[in-house]
């Protein structure tokens, strides 16, 4: 008698497992897309992430030549945790990475920091969650997401 309750109450538990995602411990995401554009003109390059409210699980993308992006934050294209995200958006100029001085010298160590040496090639309020203005609510079945940035 003392088995079979046994393997009913893991049967139970089993269900319980399987039912709540195999016991996988993450938080439950939605796809995100959308577009980035800065005065109207799609941006190519530009890196958006989505800060979660407790910051645990930012989700980013990368958007192309039309300004499109989707967000990663688990597996490639899962979008981002539910719920009120704060958004930055970057663009660094690749070139600017250059070391100052004369041609000819070593380009810089791999351990520089880029921040200091490398131009944000949008404005630069957009690249902090907490000076961007831009938030987003992250649910099931959302439509796509348009960052609409200005230059002024």
């Amino acid at each position: 008698m003392a088995s079979r309750r046994i393997l009913l109450w893991l049967s139970v538990l089993g269900f319980a497992w399987i039912a709540t995602g195999c016991g996988s411990g993450l938080p439950e995401t939605a796809e995100v897309n959308g577009t980035v554009t800065l005065d109207g003109k799609p941006v190519d390059g530009a890196i958006v992430v989505f800060f979660d409210p407790d910051g645990a699980h930012p989700a980013r993308g990368v958007t192309d030549g039309s300004g499109k992006f989707t967000l990663t934050t688990f597996e490639a294209g899962d979008g981002a945790v539910l719920g009120q995200h704060k958004v930055s958006v970057s663009k660094i100029d690749e070139s600017a990475k250059a070391p100052a001085g004369a041609e000819g010298q070593d380009t810089p160590s791999v351990s520089e920091d880029i921040s200091e040496s490398a131009k944000n090639l949008l404005p630069v309020l957009y690249s902090s969650p907490s000076t961007s203005g831009l938030t987003v609510e992250v649910k099931k079945g959302m439509d796509p997401v348009v960052l609409e940035l200005k230059s002024k």
